[in-house]
C-alpha cells in the first residue's frame, strides 16, 4: 500500500527533501516502520510502500520532512485501517 505525503515551506512545493516515516500499529503500540526512508515522486509529494501491513489493524503514521521545513509544514498525520480489497465476481 503505497502512503503519500505533500512538503511545502511557505505554501511551496518541496523536491529536494529526505522525509522519513514511522508507522505504529494501535492495538499494541509497537513502531511497525521506524524512521523509513520515502521516495520522491516530483512537485513536493513523496511516497513509501508499506508492503508489511495486516489487513483489519489500525495503524498511526507520522511523516517527517525534515528541520529544513517550519514546524507547521514539517509533520503530517494520519490514521489508517487497511480493509480486505473484495475481488471482482466477474460470473461464468
Amino acid at each position: 500500500m503505497i502512503i503519500a505525503a505533500f512538503f511545502t515551506k511557505n505554501g511551496v512545493p518541496q523536491t529536494s527533501l529526505t522525509p522519513t516515516i514511522n508507522i505504529t500499529s494501535v492495538s499494541n503500540n509497537t513502531d511497525v516502520i521506524t524512521n523509513g526512508a520515502m521516495t520522491s515522486n516530483h512537485f513536493g509529494n513523496y511516497y513509501y510502500d508499506f508492503i508489511t501491513y495486516v489487513v483489519g489493524e489500525t495503524y498511526t503514521i507520522r511523516c517527517d520532512g525534515g528541520a529544513t521545513l517550519p514546524d507547521p509544514e514539517r509533520y503530517t498525520y494520519n490514521v489508517w485501517t487497511p480493509e480486505a480489497v473484495p475481488v471482482a465476481d466477474f460470473g461464468s
